[in-house]
């Protein structure tokens, strides 16, 4: 979201967050554990189907508003998909409930 707020070509690249999204949701599911000689085809899931919206397009068009849209959605779905599967969600409204937290 930063790259695009700045308009950031260099540093504009999802392909790292579908990466491990991906590796995690395959090890959840499939017990797939991922290491440096698994394949892409070893732990590939389908993130349209389960709700989550397309990041490529519009990082390929070089859409920076587009993109920070869907990066909003993006992490809406994805609070969602956790919270649906009882994951613990760990988000601070500032460093103090941060801090606190940790103490």
């Amino acid at each position: 979201m930063l790259a695009c707020e700045r308009q950031d070509t260099l540093n504009l690249n999802v392909v790292p967050v579908y990466k491990e999204l991906m590796i995690h949701l395959a090890q959840a599911e499939t017990g797939v554990q991922y290491s440096g000689f698994n394949s892409l085809a070893e732990y590939e899931q389908d993130l349209r189907a389960l709700g989550f919206p397309d990041l490529l397009e519009p990082m390929l068009e070089g859409d920076f508003e587009g993109l920070k849209d869907r990066c909003v959605e993006f992490d809406q779905v994805l609070r969602k998909f956790l919270a649906e599967r009882w994951a613990r969600l760990n988000a601070f409204e500032t460093v103090e409930e941060l801090e606190e937290w940790l103490e």
